[in-house]
């Protein structure tokens, strides 16, 4: 496990604007979900659109490389299937981030052929390099656009996903008709997808009990090790998670667990309470601390002027 940690950032607290979380895959700006080890790179969070002939590399026909293959009915909720431990990062933190709640302009900075709106997203996750996009999609139709779009190439299939590639730096795109991934991942995703690859509540059952203790299930964020807020410095935190019922939701609440309890004493806890902006109530159980309250304050945290700017435009 690496000893990085993450800051509070506008994303990295369950992407408490909603604007922040359409902002992030702007063509123009960064991944940077404000993990100075894992998810705060200079990788292209997205890539450009345009119009154009297919690129000679291409296959002959795009639509036929989608289908063949059909992931079977979701056994666990859509987080859980394609949440991994990334094969694109060495000792990360595993860092997440989703939500359910789609703003009304989300999918305006993502090139056009991707279809990405609130009619077709359900929901959305933010994990190391990449990104997943669940909900509905006319795969045929998108891959078919890609090859006509510039800068693009439909390459081929996996699994029923159409592979899109990029001509510059950007990221492949796996395009299905359950979910788009974006991220030179998507094989190990989808893999986990199918239930063939392992997921990470599976690899480690402490995010299945993470998920278990969190209350809500509309937007979530977790990661392993100690928030680098510069008031809550707990070493001993092996995993923490934090709910809300949306992403600008008032109240939230954040679960920790340690590897012993004996580690968490009241004293810790008290530490923990200041990651919140307004603590309603805070509680031991065993290993499990649980602190409900306010959003941070961002400003005091970033400084003024900090919370108005978008997640894309965070760096650590």
């Amino acid at each position: 496990m690496s000893d990085s940690r993450t800051k509070l950032t506008r994303r990295g607290v369950v992407a408490l604007a909603a604007a922040g979380l359409a902002g992030c895959m702007n063509s123009d700006e960064t991944a940077d979900e404000g993990n100075g080890t894992e998810n705060g790179t200079d990788a292209e969070a997205d890539t450009g659109d345009g119009d154009g002939d297919e690129s000679p590399d291409g296959i002959d026909n795009p639509a036929d490389a989608v289908g063949g293959e059909t992931p079977p009915e979701l056994d666990v909720p859509a987080l859980h299937a394609w949440l991994v431990d990334s094969e694109l990062v060495t000792d990360g933190n595993c860092r997440f981030d989703y939500t359910r709640t789609i703003p009304e302009d989300f999918g305006s900075n993502m090139p056009s052929f991707l279809s990405v709106s609130p009619a077709t997203v359900d929901a959305h996750l933010f994990q190391s390099f990449s990104q997943v996009f669940i909900g509905s999609f006319d795969a045929e139709t998108i891959v078919e656009n890609a090859a006509d779009a510039d800068a693009f190439t439909v390459t081929g299939g996996y699994r029923g996903y159409g592979v899109v590639e990029h001509d510059g730096d950007g990221p492949p795109i796996a395009v299905g008709r359950d979910a788009l991934v974006v991220g030179g991942d998507y094989e190990q995703r989808i893999d986990a997808r199918y239930g063939d690859g392992e997921r990470l509540p599976e690899q480690d059952p402490e995010f299945q009990r993470l998920f278990e203790e969190l209350p809500h299930e509309n937007t979530i964020s977790g990661q392993y090790d100690s928030p680098a807020d510069e008031d809550v410095t707990v070493e001993e935190i092996y995993l923490w998670g934090v709910s809300g019922e949306s992403p600008d939701a008032e109240t939230m609440t954040w679960v920790f667990l340690f590897e012993d309890e004996s580690a968490l004493t009241e004293d810790v806890l008290a530490e923990l309470e200041n990651i919140s902006g307004g603590v309603e109530s805070s509680a031991i159980d065993g290993r499990i601390a649980r602190v409900v309250g306010a959003p941070p304050n961002l400003e005091s945290a970033y400084g003024d002027g900090a919370a108005g700017s978008g997640a894309g435009n965070e760096s650590e």
